[in-house]
């Protein structure tokens, strides 16, 4: 049993990655959207987010570089990995069929005019 990975450290760390993927994804929205905006500021919506996103790619890599630094195992990590990695695979592909589904397209091809 002690050479099984540890389920509830897996789920957790699965979580987690979740969770940085997530709020560095809200990061670059805010980048995007705040471009060319009236209220843009430089510190509220470019330096922080822009700290988020380095702050969460940070947390991620050391999901991969951490265990071989001897910080825990090297099992749980890859498996949360490859468990987030499924999951948001599985979550593109029902995406993509559900807007399928209800006619709408999942890519924008063009800007539309007046843009």
């Amino acid at each position: 049993m002690a050479g099984l990975p540890n389920t509830l450290l897996m789920v957790t760390l699965a979580s987690n990655f979740g969770t940085f993927m997530l709020y560095m994804l809200s990061c670059v929205i805010c980048i995007v959207a705040y471009q060319g905006h009236p209220n843009f500021k430089v510190m509220r919506h470019l330096l922080i987010p822009v700290f988020g996103v380095v702050a969460n790619l940070t947390c991620m890599v050391f999901y991969l570089i951490g265990p071989f630094m001897g910080y825990g195992t090297k099992m749980e990590p890859l498996l949360a990995l490859g468990i987030a990695g499924v999951w948001g695979i599985y979550g593109a592909i029902y995406f993509s069929r559900s807007s399928k589904a209800t006619g709408r397209s999942t890519l924008i091809a063009s800007r539309p005019v007046g843009s």
